[in-house]
């Protein structure tokens, strides 16, 4: 159900299943045929109009005095001209979206779901799922330029495990990862590539795990089917 619905049928009457998608729309240009229509904290003031691009668009004034023009199909939607997030920040979010340490946790939950290549199994605490509880454990070590690592390039991504480090560790890190070597001497990577039933870089993830290198190479992956060379 539209969260304006409530207040159409209110001030229209029930609306029947014509209202429904682009109707909907319709309908709540409609009520705003008459001055006075209230949606939240929003009056209109005129009656709806097309502007310049054929929109159907009218004229309200917020509680607190502001007067601004919507579109039509927003009454019953739009809460404010924008003053209430001012009144409750409670609801603000952190206001550091697209900064560089929030695409860091954004790019560290998506490498510890536990499937990412090359990070099987590999989680983070739960407590890292907000933004903020992450910030206030890594966000005083920030520095310019850094990227989030594991201790050993190993284990989850904890306050206790995880470390920020500079462009050319992060390299370093991701050289040794494919360094891991066989009992015979072959590289992990190329053992199984040779033998074909698991991924390169999921044995990689498991040897860092602490995996037998021979049982990393052989042993299928569970939710995945057999990898065959190209």
């Amino acid at each position: 159900m539209s969260k304006g619905r409530p207040l159409l049928e209110a001030v229209a009457g029930p609306l029947t299943t014509e209202s429904r998608g682009r109707g909907l729309k319709m309908a709540r240009a409609s009520v705003c045929d008459t001055v006075g229509v209230r949606g939240h904290l929003l009056t209109t003031t005129s009656v709806w109009r097309r502007n310049e691009k054929g929109r159907q668009v009218v004229d309200v004034v917020c509680d607190c005095g502001t007067r601004k023009t919507i579109l039509a199909s927003s009454i019953g939607r739009v809460k404010s001209c924008g003053c209430y997030q001012v009144k409750h920040p409670a609801r603000l979010r952190h206001g550091m979206s697209r900064t560089p340490i929030h695409t860091r946790w954004l790019a560290m939950k998506y490498r510890s779901t536990g499937f990412h290549p090359g990070y099987e199994g590999v989680g983070r605490d739960p407590r890292w799922d907000r933004f903020e509880e992450f910030y206030a454990d890594m966000g005083p070590t920030f520095f310019d330029g850094a990227y989030l690592g594991r201790i050993g390039d190993v284990g989850d991504y904890t306050k206790d495990n995880a470390r920020w480090i500079t462009p050319a560790e992060s390299g370093v890190e991701a050289t040794n990862r494919f360094a891991r070597r066989m009992p015979d001497g072959r590289r992990v990577i190329d053992a199984a590539i040779e033998l074909g039933v698991v991924r390169p870089r999921t044995a990689l993830a498991r040897v860092d795990a602490g995996w037998d290198p021979d049982d990393a190479i052989r042993r299928p992956p569970r939710f995945s089917g057999r990898w065959h060379q190209k």
